[in-house]
């Protein structure tokens, strides 16, 4: 029993103090998503702000990667590209932060050194940390960038699907499309396809900026338009040439109170002519 309770203490302590210092170790970055476009050998200069919020002191390692989608979910998988490190250089490839303490990490976007495109590429900051227990915890962030450096790749797309519930209420039109990338994956990289959505008759339309698509990979998005009309609409999603639709009915829960109200009464008008009319037959 005294080893049993050793060994559990013992496990006890390996674990909360792995916890402990994982915890300890926590960096915070912004911003973490960067769009932008560089003109034909543009050199375009900006900074990320990474923070330390854990307790101790930790050395941290940066380094420049890109990346691609690798399903439907849009989970990306990332690897080294020499060129995409060429093009966007950092003030340091390692930096030491102490507790609480912000480092502000300038970076270079060199238009003449990326693939001309579309570039998708991420700033990684990793700590390092020596052995607790046996475990080499580490802690990594990133910033995605997404550049169009240049001529833009070719953007061709696809609406795959559209579904909205048939019976809307609520004063809105909500619903999602799915849009799908379908360029040639050697001459375009991943992109936002803008996709409109419209309401038939009276041509009401709102453009939706999709989330980032790769060839080959098709992503869902929802939206929702705000409306007060009452009836049977069309409603549409609509890239380039590619569309799709379908017909909803439109209500708020004052229009749907006033319809019951109608075929209620419509109902008791027409039981009392019944009831008259038998009456009248047994006179």
């Amino acid at each position: 029993m005294k080893w049993w309770l050793f060994g559990f203490a013992a496990v006890a302590a390996i674990v909360f103090g792995m916890a402990t210092h994982v915890d300890a170790l926590s960096l915070q970055l912004q911003p973490l998503d960067i769009k932008t476009t560089l003109k034909k050998a543009e050199t375009q200069k900006g900074f990320l702000d990474i923070a330390n919020s854990g307790a101790e002191t930790v050395k941290i390692k940066t380094s420049v990667q890109t990346f691609r989608q690798i399903d439907n979910t849009g989970n990306l998988q990332f690897y080294n590209d020499d060129k995409v490190s060429a093009g966007i250089a950092l003030d340091m490839n390692e930096i030491t932060l102490g507790p609480r303490e912000v480092f502000r990490m300038y970076y270079a976007l060199s238009g003449a050194k990326l693939p001309e495109g579309d570039v998708s590429a991420a700033i990684f900051f990793t700590t390092e940390t020596g052995e607790v227990a046996g475990v080499t915890p580490a802690v990594r962030v990133g910033t995605l960038f997404h550049i169009t450096n240049g001529q833009p790749g070719v953007r061709q797309a696809e609406i795959t699907g559209l579904s909205v519930p048939f019976l809307q209420l609520n004063g809105k039109i909500t619903g999602d499309y799915t849009v799908k990338n379908t360029s040639d994956p050697t001459k375009s990289g991943g992109f936002f396809p803008d996709v409109d959505v419209k309401v038939a008759p009276f041509d009401q339309k709102q453009t939706e900026t999709s989330s980032l698509v790769f060839p080959g990979i098709e992503r869902d998005n929802q939206f929702a338009l705000s409306t007060s009309r009452f009836g049977f609409y069309y409603v549409q999603a609509q890239y380039g040439n590619s569309t799709r639709g379908v017909w909803i009915f439109v209500a708020s829960l004052w229009h749907l109170v006033v319809i019951a109200a109608v075929i209620l009464m419509a109902l008791v008008y027409a039981f009392r002519r019944r009831l008259r009319k038998i009456f009248h037959n047994n006179r």
